[in-house]
């Protein structure tokens, strides 16, 4: 037996409802079921009485369209495109006297140009029982809008470029610009966490007929959505560019002046205005925002002009000298009076409000229309015709926020210096940790005839993190081999090291994996007792953050300014080349570290040779001698005394002077954290190529500073250092940093 056998009650046709739910409500069905439900209580139907004859065939009709749902086909594949440059997501909002809903979309476009838009999920709300106004349920379908988006872009885990949302209700949008203190408890509250969930710029205007959440509202057949295009794919126009879709200055204006005429035309039955809207019109429409942006600002001093035709003292527009025009607006009288090249609007400006959304919009408007010209030239074309209240800060905040003109000039967060590690604070033998780099191309020759070839070789550059002591090789090139071959040459002349920190170069990767196997062959047990000590682990700093190796950094430019004094472009064969290098090597290790003594007639000092012939490459460690009479010593044990007594000077005077930080004394910039969406610097690319990428996690140090970042982009996941992320300036995207 099947529903089509039996009575007809309410009992039966809410079971009937509830094996029809439908979880993202992207069928638009299950409405109708909640709104038949709801006349079904109106009319005080019991739960067994037989329904009256319109109800069941009204209930006889949806069960029969139901069936029409095995039909549809919903794409579960909600992105369609790979290589994805771009994702957007659109919120549509919608109500009737029945219900409201909303619905939301997602807009990807790929590297070349294609975009795809699908239906993301909806939400549907039947209208309270107790009669509600048609701009409160727009309002509510807007909250709705805000809810619903705050909740799945969360759950998408992708880089999410922009937010918008659509709206055909003009009072909604003006009641979103206003504070919400304006407004009565309903309206205000709801404004209010709307203003919290979203950007009021976010915000725009589309027209009843190229709304899909028409849909939602007030339902729809499975038979009729099939083949609905505006339903799982949105209005046509969202496929292309942004400048094709509604301004939200120019639309503010244009729809004053639509529902002023749609007001004279229902006052005056005489005439009627059709046809394009003028320029005039769009005059008449910016006076009357004006005005009313001066009448919520400044109340007191247009009732102050009308009654006395002057302000207070103590006002801010007293120094303007302000007074009220023919039509009511305050202009600045100002001292420009007898300028006779300049026009009444210059000469007299418009006094605008500072925190009044129509400025902003107006700033906005100038900003875009003067092609992202600079604060200066954007403040000057609008004191043309208006006067804004502290419009140069105005200026600079509206450039500030625009994200393209952020991507010409981005901004970084610049983290506070951090503590040295261990490795260089604790004494122990040359080179047992240092960092490597390499320097070059250099060109040798092959032999000394005169028209010999010249081939390319590289300087592989090794310091010292305790001592700063510097040791440099000679490569044939930058293979794995290579650095290997050196690695061995470096370990042989200065002792095998513990750790070795290096860039992410892709030799020093190769290496590193090199460098495991031979490990794991030295760990084995029968080798274990001669090679305990001689295990290399290697520390990668974050890619394209040379910051990070400041220590070999500066030694490459160290040993490039020597050869480049010394040498310039002339040519030597290996031999040659090798040995001025060496040379470098010796003047870059007799550089003093701190004065030997505090004696300013004691001309000696400290520097890195002295660590360096201080201790045999395999000496043990020696017991401390430094307490004990000089007399009581061996003359070993003299020497070993000298080379403590060099330790603690080390420690007395050298590790005091890295106490200061010398740049990046405190934080700068705006703070990062999860979820904020960032330009990755590229020294390759113009800022205007760099990628969006949005930060999955931040890592930070042992005294709780961020100074990594991991990134996911369109193209892959990354680590960098938060000195190569610019955060975006919209609303929301980054936290203020803190001057640690």
């Amino acid at each position: 037996m099947t529903y089509l056998d039996l009575v007809m009650v309410k009992r039966l046709l809410f079971l009937f409802a509830k094996d029809s739910y439908d979880s993202a409500d992207t069928s638009s069905q299950e409405l109708r079921y909640l709104a038949q439900g709801v006349k079904l209580w109106l009319q005080k139907i019991n739960w067994d009485d037989v329904l009256p004859i319109p109800l069941q065939q009204d209930w006889s009709k949806m069960r029969v369209e139901l069936e029409q749902i095995n039909n549809i086909k919903i794409n579960r594949l909600v992105l369609g495109i790979e290589k994805i440059k771009k994702l957007e997501l659109h919120a549509f909002a919608d109500a009737s006297m029945q219900a409201y809903g909303t619905c939301i979309y997602t807009r990807a476009t790929d590297i070349y140009g294609k975009v795809v838009i699908n239906l993301l999920c909806a939400k549907s709300r039947v209208a309270p029982l107790k009669v509600v106004s048609l701009p409160r349920l727009e309002l509510l379908a807007a909250l709705l809008a805000a809810r619903l988006m705050s909740k799945y872009a969360s759950k998408l885990q992708l880089p999410i470029n922009e937010y918008f949302y659509w709206t055909d209700s003009t009072l909604v949008l003006n009641w979103l610009l206003s504070p919400s203190s304006r407004w009565k408890t309903f309206v205000g509250n709801r404004v209010s966490e709307i203003q919290e969930l979203t950007s009021v710029s976010q915000w725009r205007h589309v027209a009843s007929s190229d709304n899909p959440a028409d849909i939602v509202s007030r339902g729809c057949f499975p038979s009729q959505m099939k083949g609905l295009d505006l339903w799982w794919n949105g209005p046509s126009w969202l496929k292309g560019e942004h400048t094709q879709w509604p301004s939200n200055f120019q639309e503010l204006t244009y729809k004053s002046e639509y529902l002023s005429e749609e007001k004279s035309n229902f006052l005056s039955s005489d005439t009627n205005i059709y046809g394009p809207v003028e320029a005039t019109e769009i005059e008449n429409a910016l006076k009357r925002l004006v005005k009313v942006a001066q009448q919520e600002e400044f109340f007191t001093e247009l009732c102050d002009l009308k009654n006395s035709k002057l302000v207070s003292s103590k006002n801010k527009l007293f120094r303007l000298k302000p007074f009220l025009d023919n039509d009511g607006i305050i202009r600045v009288s100002g001292r420009l009076k007898h300028a006779v090249s300049l026009s009444f609007f210059q000469k007299h400006p418009i006094v605008l409000p500072a925190d009044s959304a129509f400025t902003k919009l107006l700033f906005l408007d100038e900003h875009e229309k003067s092609l992202h010209a600079g604060p200066q030239a954007m403040l000057a074309n609008i004191r043309l015709r208006y006067w804004p209240i502290n419009g140069r800060n105005i200026a600079r905040n509206i450039s500030r926020k625009c994200v393209k003109c952020f991507k010409y000039k981005p901004v970084v967060f610049e983290p506070i210096m951090g503590d040295l590690p261990k490795d260089r604070v604790e004494p122990a033998r040359a080179f047992v940790k240092c960092g490597v780099d390499f320097a070059g191309p250099v060109f040798v020759r092959s032999s000394l005839r005169r028209n010999a070839p010249k081939t390319k070789a590289y300087i592989s550059i090794w310091v010292c993190l305790v001592t700063k002591a510097i040791h440099i090789e000679l490569v044939g090139d930058l293979t794995a081999e290579s650095f290997l071959n050196a690695l061995r040459r470096f370990c042989d002349r200065r002792g095998y090291c513990t750790d070795v920190y290096s860039d992410n170069g892709k030799n020093f990767v190769a290496v590193n994996r090199q460098l495991r196997e031979v490990h794991e062959l030295l760990a084995k047990p029968e080798v274990k007792n001669e090679s305990s000590n001689k295990g290399i682990q290697w520390h990668f700093i974050p890619a394209r953050s040379p910051h990070f190796g400041g220590l070999w950094e500066a030694s490459v430019k160290s040993v490039k300014a020597h050869l480049l004094k010394s040498i310039g472009n002339a040519l030597f064969n290996y031999e040659e080349l090798y040995t001025i290098l060496v040379r470098v090597e010796a003047i870059l290790n007799s550089r003093p570290l701190t004065p030997f003594s505090t004696d300013p007639s004691d001309l000696s000092v400290l520097t890195p040779g002295h660590f360096l012939i201080g201790d045999s490459l395999s000496a043990f460690p020696e017991r401390d001698v430094t307490n004990i009479m000089e007399n009581r010593l061996t003359r070993w044990r003299r020497v070993v005394q000298i080379t403590q007594k060099i330790w603690i000077r080390w420690k007395n005077e050298y590790l005091n002077q890295l106490q200061e930080r010398k740049k990046w004394s405190q934080s700068n910039g705006p703070g990062l954290k999860k979820n904020t969406v960032v330009l990755m610097r590229d020294e390759n690319l113009p800022p205007l190529k760099w990628s969006i990428g949005i930060i999955m996690e931040v890592h930070s140090g042992s005294d709780g500073v961020v100074r990594v970042a991991t990134i996911r982009t369109a193209t892959g996941v990354y680590k960098r250092a938060v000195r190569q992320l610019c955060p975006l300036p919209f609303e929301g995207n980054c936290t203020a940093s803190s001057n640690n």
